[in-house]
C-alpha cells in the first residue's frame, strides 16, 4: 500500500471514531470474556499496563480488578473525552500507537485490544509494533486481539473487497475492508477500516519488529475455537 493511501486511512479511522464515539461507547459496556481471560493470565498486581486504542476505557475495569495500574490512549479525542467522563479515576490521553511519546520501558505489558486491525499498510504496522516494543519492558508481553475476518460470517466482506481490488476499484491491500457503522435509526455513520490478519501474517510482522509470537489462537467468548468459528485472533508477542 502506498504511504499516502495508508495515511489517508489512518485519518479516516480517527475521524470515523470521533463521528460514532457516543453510539460506539454505548455499545461497549458488556462483559469482555476474552480480554478478562488475558488480563487474568498475564497481568500481576501492581504492574503498569498500556491500553493502546482504549476506546471508552472499559479494559481499565478489568485491569484494576486484579490490582494492576492502567493508562489508556486513543487516536480519537472524542472517545478519550467519554472515557474520562465514564472513568474519571483513570489516566486517559489522546495518543497514537505509532508514536506514544512515552519513555522506553515504561510499561510492564501493552494491550492492543481490537485496535491493531485499524492500522493500514506494512510500514505502519511494523512501526506500531516497534513502538509497543520500545515502551514495553523486555520481560513483558504485547497482547492483542484482532477481528477474525476469516470466520464464516465475515468472510463475504473480505472477499467483496478482494474482488473489488482485482477490478481496480480501490487501492487498499488484500484482506482490507471497510465495515459500515449504523446508528440506532439505521443511518450509515461511518465505514471503518479493518485488516483481516492471518496467524502467519502476525508472525511475519512480529519478526520484522524484533518480536516473537509466544501464543496465538482463535477465540469465541474466551474459548479456543477453530479459525472459521473464532470471533478474534489472539496474539501474544514478546521481545526476542
Amino acid at each position: 500500500m502506498e504511504k499516502e493511501i495508508a495515511s489517508q486511512l489512518l485519518e479516516q479511522v480517527r475521524s470515523d471514531y470521533n463521528t460514532i464515539s457516543q453510539h460506539f461507547a454505548r455499545t461497549r459496556m458488556n462483559q469482555w470474556y476474552e480480554v478478562d481471560y488475558l488480563v487474568q493470565q498475564y497481568i500481576q498486581p501492581g504492574q503498569l499496563i498500556l491500553d493502546a486504542g482504549c476506546g471508552n476505557g472499559r479494559v481499565a475495569d478489568l485491569v484494576t480488578q486484579i490490582k494492576g495500574r492502567y493508562l489508556g490512549i486513543d487516536i480519537s479525542p472524542d472517545l478519550i473525552t467519554i472515557a474520562k467522563r465514564l472513568r474519571p479515576q483513570f489516566d486517559f490521553r489522546v495518543g497514537s500507537i505509532l508514536d506514544t511519546g512515552f519513555a522506553d520501558d515504561t510499561f510492564e505489558h501493552s494491550l492492543l485490544i481490537a485496535s491493531f486491525h485499524h492500522v493500514p499498510g506494512q510500514v505502519y504496522r511494523v512501526r506500531a509494533l516497534q513502538e509497543m516494543s520500545r515502551v514495553t519492558k523486555s520481560t513483558g508481553y504485547i497482547i492483542m486481539t484482532n477481528w477474525n475476518l476469516h470466520q464464516w460470517r465475515r468472510t463475504w466482506v473480505r472477499w467483496k473487497f478482494n474482488i473489488e481490488k482485482i477490478l481496480g476499484h480501490h487501492q487498499m491491500d488484500w484482506n482490507d475492508t471497510l465495515i459500515p457503522w449504523y446508528n440506532e435509526d439505521k443511518d450509515l455513520q461511518a465505514e471503518r477500516y479493518y485488516h483481516g490478519f492471518t496467524p502467519r501474517e502476525i508472525r511475519r510482522l512480529a519478526k520484522q519488529a524484533g518480536l516473537e509470537v509466544v501464543d496465538q489462537y482463535y477465540e469465541k467468548n474466551g474459548l479456543h475455537v477453530p479459525m472459521r468459528k473464532g470471533y478474534n485472533l489472539v496474539s501474544v508477542l514478546k521481545s526476542k
